[in-house]
């Protein structure tokens, strides 16, 4: 990549995180980066809060160790364990893989062993009516991954549909919050520090129903497809003009 950059004449990347990372891996270090972040359709969500559910911590990626599923079904254990959000439920969604099923036997098997089976219910479809059902059925959502991901188009899904994330301040987490406003991150990247930014955003209904307004407004109004076209169309114009 790096002997070819001489013939690029434009890099587009997601993110300010993954373009510092690209250079560093590449020894790339030209001026002709664009950061033009990803966005989605929000027009396709039509989401109906459900107001008189217990609290609800959901889960909307694939269900792997990678994303750090294990680290949030081990923070669910422990606030229930501590009595620290009463009554509070997990909700889980994303899909896997058949190399994931011996991962998410163990979770379940965690799970089962605390007594917690009924307070989880896991959605086996993730798209269309099942999404919307989710996201109308929980309060906050958190993907702990345990790579330093460049994006993530999951914090954008549930800001659309006025739900606040809590993510580790790794990759481009705390790059796309500032963005969208709908959020929070913690750090270290552990369980408890996990453990404690949900306890801090489930207690505080002001903040967590200001932070879910203002990601479904940012999100709208900032990160739609017709605003990543209008970023794409301008790189593809300059090009031309020069």
């Amino acid at each position: 990549i790096s002997r070819e950059a001489v013939n690029v004449d434009a890099f587009i990347t997601p993110s300010v995180y993954y373009m510092e990372l690209f250079k560093l891996k590449t020894g790339v270090n030209t001026d002709n980066f664009n950061v033009i972040p990803l966005a989605i359709d929000s027009g396709n969500l039509d989401i109906k809060r459900n107001n008189n559910h217990s609290p609800a911590l959901g889960y909307f990626c694939r269900i792997n160790s990678q994303n750090g599923f294990d680290k949030l079904v081990d923070a669910f254990i422990y606030l229930k364990k501590e009595n620290k959000i009463p009554d509070l439920t997990l909700h889980i969604t994303g899909g896997f893989t058949g190399d994931d099923k011996p991962f998410i036997s163990e979770q379940i098997k965690k799970i089962k062993q605390n007594g917690l089976k009924s307070f989880v219910r896991i959605y086996p479809e993730f798209q269309g009516n099942s999404k919307e059902e989710f996201f109308s059925n929980i309060d906050i959502m958190s993907v702990p991954v345990r790579k330093h991901d460049g994006y993530g188009l999951y914090i954008l899904e549930a800001n659309a549909a006025g739900i606040p994330v809590v993510q580790p301040d790794t990759g481009a987490f705390k790059e796309i919050l500032e963005m969208t406003k709908g959020g929070v991150t913690y750090s270290p990247d552990s369980v408890e520090d996990l453990s404690a930014a949900l306890i801090e955003l489930f207690s505080d209904d002001k903040l967590r129903v200001k932070l879910g307004d203002n990601g479904k407004e940012n999100v709208n109004k900032k990160l739609s497809l017709e605003k990543m076209s209008e970023g794409l169309s301008m790189v593809y114009n300059e090009l031309i003009n020069k």
